[in-house]
């Protein structure tokens, strides 16, 4: 299992990520598209 909480990130003085929180179980994939 991965869990994730609060993920922010920047993409040069654009944020691309904000707050983000997630969990994948074992097996599961996920893909994030985002401007």
């Amino acid at each position: 299992m991965l869990s994730v909480e609060g993920l922010s990130a920047w993409y040069g003085e654009a944020q691309v990520l904000r707050e983000l929180d997630f969990r994948l179980e074992q097996g599961q994939v996920v893909t994030l598209v985002g401007r």
